[in-house]
């Protein structure tokens, strides 16, 4: 399979790169810098340029089967975080290629039985979280609302951090996962592996699923 990874040289990125070319997938990285391309394994053919790129390089996607993106925007520039998600789908949908997208938690139901939305539920999203939270459940909310239907959202846990790979976790779709004390985590490897999962199986496609342990 031929996958495309916008993101790659990030936190998430570097671990969707290395589950893909593990399992033997090509792999491309769309990169803004070509300084930023050495850090990547040398089998992975980059592309230097932007998201715009993707518009005016048609190259780029036409090759590819399925396209995983883990994008953040700047701190304090979270809204960007709609126009670059609007981007990708129109993008996606000229080309009729799969989009998996690598989100946030905060368009999740909390646990609670009130059933709020997690960006409302102060126990899980902070004040320091609150805007990439309420970016990321537009993010979700524009996805919903595309008439492309090639995409998969994955809202993972509460808490995404540390090295361990298990291959070992739950999964679910509109609520949080959470464990019998309540707590919401998952690592990065184990978040690239379920990123990668889908971008094989495309088992939500045209919906949103989540990940803890």
């Amino acid at each position: 399979m031929k996958i495309l990874v916008l993101g790659a040289t990030g936190n998430i990125g570097r671990y969707i790169v290395a589950e893909a070319l593990s399992r033997g997938h090509n792999v491309s990285a769309l990169v803004r810098e070509a300084s930023k391309a050495d850090s990547l394994p040398s089998e992975v053919n980059t592309v230097i340029g932007h998201l715009e790129t993707l518009h005016s390089n048609h190259d780029v996607l036409r090759q590819q089967d399925v396209v995983i993106a883990a994008i953040r925007p700047p701190q304090g520039q979270e809204q960007q975080l709609i126009e670059m998600t609007s981007t990708l789908l129109n993008v996606t949908a000229q080309h009729q290629v799969r989009l998996v997208i690598s989100g946030g938690a905060g368009g999740l139901f909390s646990p609670r039985a009130d059933q709020r939305r997690l960006v409302d539920d102060p126990d899980y999203v902070g004040d320091g979280w609150k805007d990439i939270a309420i970016a990321c459940a537009e993010q979700l909310i524009h996805c919903q609302q595309s008439t492309f239907s090639h995409w998969t959202y994955l809202a993972p846990a509460a808490y995404i951090g540390g090295a361990e790979k298990t291959g070992q976790f739950r999964r679910g779709t509109e609520t949080l996962v959470v464990d019998e004390k309540g707590q919401s985590r998952i690592s990065l490897p184990d978040l690239a592996i379920a990123l990668v999962d889908e971008a094989e199986t495309a088992q939500f496609q045209g919906n949103q699923f989540t990940i803890a342990y």
